[in-house]
Order: structure tokens, then sequence, then C-alpha cells
């Protein structure tokens, strides 16, 4: 017909359009314990070097647990070879240079701080990043994380900073985690801000934990998505006021880097989950140059929409055994809005479909975001099987059509150093592609 001709004309201009202009790609490189020990500086050197001639890399966002001096090097080496150098830096978990203390956490409805029990992860205990979260309302805590901000953007001249861990925990931390946080700052900030006690809402968390562990498949279906749970629960105003916290905190220390006329990125999980972790997309816009939904859909790991669905498919069998799988995944598969596989097992084997990013960019596309900011996808683009990030030529090229549909560019994640030159090669073909086959 000749309005599907018309329509298929105009995408083929967008995307001639997305081709003549250059696609941005950044990546991510992280240097943990164990880096130090397997990565020479002349080894990180190559990798830049390599990723840039490959994959003409733009940027690199840096974090380092173990020398801070090593920001000297990269930023150098990035500056000769025409790369901008972010501060990778985590804001309310595994915090540079922090040292975390009990009552510096959390504190969930029952009066316990840390992880909960329903659905967390096991592997939290044994990762170096150990996904411990802080409380953003604690000036305690967050005065030194914002000097030790101010600290490293005095010493190293980077060109922006990407900001990670800007959120309440998953239920990765335990389904108890989500009812957080109840301490003394938050107490006070929210009778200020909506005159009357943040702890009325212990009672409707009680009654919706106590509903799981009772209800049948039939009434788990009447739910359309997670927030349909909570509104159910009259837990509006408590959810509302998580993500105003992340808002505010996010915001004031955006002003400061922006400030230094330096850039910012932004880290936030994909906009299906988002709300789960107290993240607003439209008020976090309006504080960043560019934002990175991580679109993980193959990572066991947090963040990864896989792993995402399996802790909330294990907290809520943990919760309420009586529950059949399918019921599960059925509620799962309304939260992220994307057919699943109906056998749990095979979701974490060979995670969801790629196609699922393209869902996503649209949801954000439907947001009211400000026109200046970019939005430059993060996918997998490593192999670690540790993490279910298995990434080949084949998914390769599905996440590059669905990103190049529709975005700038894109984050290859997570990081460089564990990155295939077999990939970073792939990439180069798909990104150089003068055409996309509809």
């Amino acid at each position: 017909m000749l309005v599907d001709r018309i329509k298929n004309f105009i995408i083929w201009l967008y995307i001639e359009h997305l081709i003549m202009n250059e696609f941005y790609v950044g990546t991510q490189l992280f240097l943990g314990f164990n880096e130090k020990e397997n990565f020479t500086k002349n080894d990180i050197k190559k990798k830049i070097i390599s990723a840039k001639e490959l994959i003409n890399l733009q940027s690199i966002m840096i974090w380092t647990q173990y020398d801070p001096e090593i920001y000297t090097f990269i930023i150098e080496v990035c500056k000769e070879n025409d790369i901008e150098t972010y501060l990778w830096f985590p804001v309310l978990s595994d915090i540079c240079s922090f040292e975390v203390k009990e009552e510096h956490l959390l504190l969930n409805y029952e009066g316990s701080r840390g992880y909960g029990k329903f659905g967390k992860w096991d592997m939290l205990d044994s990762l170096g990043n150990a996904f411990k979260f802080v409380c953003s309302n604690n000036p305690n805590v967050m005065d030194q994380v914002f000097d030790i901000l101010k600290d490293l953007l005095r010493k190293y001249d980077f060109d922006g900073v990407f900001f990670d861990k800007i959120r309440f925990p998953s239920i990765a931390n335990g389904f108890e985690s989500l009812f957080t946080c109840f301490c003394e700052f938050c107490q006070k900030k929210f009778e200020a801000n909506y005159n009357y006690s943040l702890s009325s809402f212990k009672d409707n968390i009680q009654s919706l934990m106590s509903n799981i562990k009772k209800i049948e498949d039939k009434h788990l279906k009447e739910y359309q998505n997670f927030d349909d749970l909570l509104l159910a629960f009259d837990l509006k105003d408590f959810f509302q006021f998580r993500k105003n916290n992340i808002s505010e905190l996010v915001g004031n220390f955006c002003d400061y880097v922006h400030s230094l006329n330096k850039k910012i990125g932004l880290d936030l999980y994909t906009p299906s989950l988002s709300s789960i972790v107290s993240q607003d997309y439209e008020r976090l816009s309006l504080k960043c140059d560019w934002m990175k939904p991580m679109f993980y859909c193959h990572t066991i790991g947090p963040a990864g929409i896989p792993f995402e669905i399996s802790v909330l498919f294990q907290a809520l069998k943990q919760l309420n055994p009586k529950l059949s799988d399918v019921a599960i995944i059925e509620f799962a598969e309304k939260i992220v809005d994307i057919e699943l596989s109906k056998d749990y097992n095979e979701i974490i084997q060979e995670g969801i479909n790629e196609k699922f990013i393209g869902k996503e960019i649209d949801k954000i596309y439907n947001l009211n975001i400000p026109e200046n900011v970019k939005l430059y996808p993060g996918v997998e683009t490593i192999i670690n099987p540790d993490y279910g990030t298995n990434i080949n030529e084949e998914i390769l090229e599905i996440y590059l059509k669905e990103i190049k549909l529709k975005t700038p560019g894109f984050i290859a994640s997570w990081n460089l150093l564990h990155m295939p030159e077999d990939n970073l090669q792939y990439i180069s073909k798909l990104i150089n592609k003068k055409s996309i086959k509809m």
C-alpha cells in the first residue's frame, strides 16, 4: 500500500541520516583487584588504541579500585588518541575510597540493614562489588561521597563524569530491600514533605508481603505490572518519595559537575525495570548530557534482564511456593513487555529476545526527554561465562541493528579489557555498513 511505502521511505531516510552522521561509540574500562595482576599499562594502552582504530572509539568511562594514579596514564593515552574520558563514579553503592559501615546502609521496614533474604543473589557476598546501598538522605555519608568526587575531579583531567549506582537496590539484594529506607533522615524528610509519617507505610508493606505469601495464580494475573502491585497496597507516595530522593541527589551532583564545564552520562536501568529501583527518566534527563539505559539481554548479574527476571522468580517462589512457574513468568512478561520462554531455566541460559531493545527505546522516546539529551544504549559486547555474556556475532548484529535504527550511538559494555578482538572487528563491520536490511 502507498501508506506503507511512504512510511518505509521515511524510515529509510532517517536511517541514512543516522549513518551519514558519525555513529557514537563509547565503552567502559574497569580496573579491579584482579585486573591489577592481569593487565599492564602497555596492555591497557594497546586495547584502547585497538578500539580506536577498529570502532573509532570516542569515549571511555574509567573506574579503578586499586590505584587512582592509573587515571593519569589512561587520560594521557586517550588524549593522544582523541578519546573523551569520563570518571566512572558509583554514588550509592561500591563507592570509591569510602568505607561503608553498617549504620550507613538502607534501613528496611523490618528494622534491618543490608540484604534481604527472599530472592537474594547468592553471589553478592563473593563479589568485589558487594552492591550494599547507602542512604541518599544521610548527610554523614553523602557529604563524604561528594568530597571524594570533588577531589578526583581536582586531581585528574577528566572530560566528564559517568554516574553509576544512582538507584535503590533491585530484588537481587532481597525482596525486602525494595522497601527502604526508614532511617531517621528519611523519616524527617518525608514528614516535612508529605506532612505525615513514613512509618505509616510499614503496615502496608507487611500486608503486601502477607498477600504474596497466600495468593493464587489467578490473583497474580490481576496485576498488569509491578506498579499495580504497589498501588494495590497504597504505596504510591512511598515510591514517589524514593524517586524524588534519587533525582534530587543526582541533580546536586550533576549541577556541580556542569559548573566545571564537564559532561555527564547516567547509567540507568531499562525503562521496564526503572521504577522498581526508583529511577525517573524524565527528571534525571534534565540533569545530564546523555543516558545509558542498560539493555543487557543476556547478563546474569544486576541490571541484566534475564537476571532481574530470575531474582523476581526466586523471590516469589520463596515467598509462595504454591505459585506456578508459568504464572510468575507471565507476570514477568507484563513487567518487561516482551514474550518470554515459559521455561525458567531457558531464560537463564539463553537470555531474552534482543528485539527487546527496540521496544524499550520507544518507551524512552515517548517520555518527555529534552531533545539535546543523547540516548546511548548499553549492550554487552564481552565474553564472560560467569555472567552469561557469551556475546557472539549473531547477537551483536541484532543489537546493532536495533540501536542504529533509533539512536545516534551506543556504549559497548561493560569492560573494554575483556572485549574480544573478534567482537571489536565485527562491531566495526556493523557500524560501517552503508545500509541496513529492513
